[in-house]
């Protein structure tokens, strides 16, 4: 897709001026292979990258991705700690996933 390499080219130039969102939007692109080849560990650095930022939706996915072991071993401890600090900023879905058992979280 022409332009979803286009827009990893120039999420890259703003995530460089750690620009949160563009990290975000880094790490959704890299773990779905949306203009770039699809690389976990490559969107797991972008999101840390962005969640270090207080960005919430990088934390509330860097929750899912500990929950769920996408990329990582699943750690219900790591978790539920990057769904805190999502959910300390009001992400109201982080709050509902810290709730869930591991596993039956989707």
């Amino acid at each position: 897709m022409p332009d979803s390499v286009a827009a990893a080219e120039w999420f890259r130039k703003v995530a460089a001026q750690h620009h949160a969102g563009a990290q975000y939007q880094l790490g959704l692109q890299n773990e779905h292979g949306w203009g770039v080849e699809p690389d976990m560990a490559e969107a797991i650095r972008w999101y840390l990258e962005a969640a270090a930022l207080d960005y919430a939706n990088a934390q509330y996915t860097l929750g899912l991705i500990y929950a769920k072991g996408r990329g990582v071993e699943p750690d219900a401890a790591t978790a539920a700690a990057w769904y805190r600090l999502a959910t300390d900023q009001n992400f109201a879905e982080a709050g509902v996933q810290s709730r869930r058992p591991l596993f039956q979280r989707r």
